[in-house]
Formats: C-alpha cells, sequence, structure tokens
C-alpha cells in the first residue's frame, strides 16, 4: 500500500476530500458530481469494492486509491489522510465525505469558513439540533448517539455535539500532527476527537442536515465496545 500510494500524483487544489467507499457505484456519481461544483478535489478509497465503484470514480478523474480487500471505514479513512498528508499542500483543508450519499456536500463552505477564518482546525458535523429523528433516525439510535456524545465529552474534555458523524474537516497542518491510530471498523470518528483533545486542536461541530441511507454494518454493542476501547488505550 505505502509504495502504491508514493506512485500516485501531488495534488494542487487546496481542498480536498477523502471519500470512504465500498460497493458505491449508485451514489458515488452523485457525491463526485457535487465535490467537482464545489472545486473538491475527491480521493477516493475504494474499500474492496466487488462492483464498478473504482471505475465510476475515475470516470470522473478522482484520485482513486483501491484496496485489495475490504478493511473497514477506518481504515479507507486512515488510507486517504496518508495520502492527503504525503501529497497535498499544507495550507490545505482535508474532508472526510461517505460515499454512500449521506452527507451533502453543499454543506462544506461552513466547514470551510471555520478553518479559514482561524477559529478551528477541526470541524465535525452536528446532526443532533436537527431534530434527526424527523429525518430518519430511531429512537434507539438517537438516545444511544446522546449517551455516547455524554461519553466523549467526559474523556475528551471537548464540549462533543456529535461523537460518530463521520463528516469532518481538518487543517492539513493539524493532519501532519497526527498519529492516525484509528480503529478499521468503529470507532475511528472518536479517536480522532481523541487524538485532536491530546494535540489541543480547536474543534468546533457545524448543524448539518441528516441525511440516512443505508443501515450501518456496525452494531451499537460493536459500536460501544470499540469505542471503549478507543478511550482505555488513552489512559
Amino acid at each position: 500500500m505505502k509504495e502504491a500510494l508514493k506512485q500516485l500524483p501531488k495534488k494542487k487544489n487546496t481542498i480536498y476530500a477523502v471519500v470512504p467507499c465500498l460497493n458505491e457505484e449508485k451514489n458515488l456519481g452523485w457525491v463526485l458530481d457535487k465535490l467537482k461544483q464545489l472545486n473538491v478535489a475527491p480521493i477516493v478509497v475504494d474499500d474492496g469494492s466487488i462492483d464498478k465503484t473504482a471505475q465510476v470514480a475515475k470516470n470522473r478523474d478522482a484520485t482513486v486509491i483501491q484496496h485489495k480487500e475490504n478493511r473497514g471505514a477506518g481504515a479507507a479513512i486512515k488510507t486517504g489522510y496518508i495520502y492527503a498528508k504525503r501529497s497535498c499542500e499544507r495550507d490545505s483543508i482535508v474532508f472526510v465525505v461517505a460515499g454512500d450519499g449521506q452527507h451533502d456536500p453543499s454543506d462544506m463552505p461552513i466547514f470551510i469558513e471555520k478553518i479559514s477564518i482561524g477559529k478551528a482546525d477541526y470541524v465535525v458535523g452536528e446532526r443532533f439540533s436537527r431534530n434527526p429523528r424527523r429525518f430518519g433516525m430511531s429512537a434507539v439510535n438517537f438516545v444511544f448517539g446522546k449517551l455516547l456524545n455524554w461519553f466523549a465529552s467526559l474523556v475528551t474534555d471537548i464540549d462533543v455535539e456529535d461523537s460518530t458523524c463521520g463528516f469532518t474537516a481538518i487543517r492539513m497542518s493539524a493532519l501532519q500532527r497526527l498519529e492516525l491510530k484509528l480503529p478499521a471498523r468503529a470507532g475511528e470518528t472518536h479517536e480522532m476527537l481523541l487524538e485532536c483533545a491530546r494535540n489541543g486542536f480547536h474543534v468546533v461541530f457545524v448543524p448539518i442536515k441528516p441525511i440516512y441511507g443505508k443501515p450501518s454494518r456496525i452494531s451499537r454493542f460493536t459500536l460501544f465496545k470499540n469505542v471503549l476501547k478507543v478511550y482505555l488505550r488513552a489512559i
């Protein structure tokens, strides 16, 4: 994987989006078209897809990195971040945007503004203030999410408003300082918050419209177990 990353071309944009994907040929085109409208350069990480996900990305001139087998969303995001650290300008902003369409790129300008004016090093989408149940979040997931927010706030000493949202943006100078110990299958959003807390980064949450498509492949029990592992390692 390291050699493959080295062979990819250097990038010259200033706004990038790591787009983790698994079998998203039907949804990815919409995401990439929206990113193009915003002049955001996509870094698509195809996490072992068996459909035409990679071809859809290549047809739209995205940078494409392929895992030979499925390794998990956290592993895909880490691969994209490593590429960005090696290949993108130091004044860049690097997003994470899901390839399944659950994040609307139209919300990206407010993320960019917070970083550009110096109010944030890391920006996270926040779904709870927009009444996520109206947009399809179940009552159980709403309560579970609130519990995880409270737990993350307690451990990180950050006022965490949404600890599981994967729609994020980070200043490149901050990304360069992270160890990226992201768990492969679940808990990567918590690890990012923890690493930001360790480094004293300014973390800001911005409201986004919740979009719900495919159900999560990760059970709540597995997620909570992985989150505990993330924070126990920090003790």
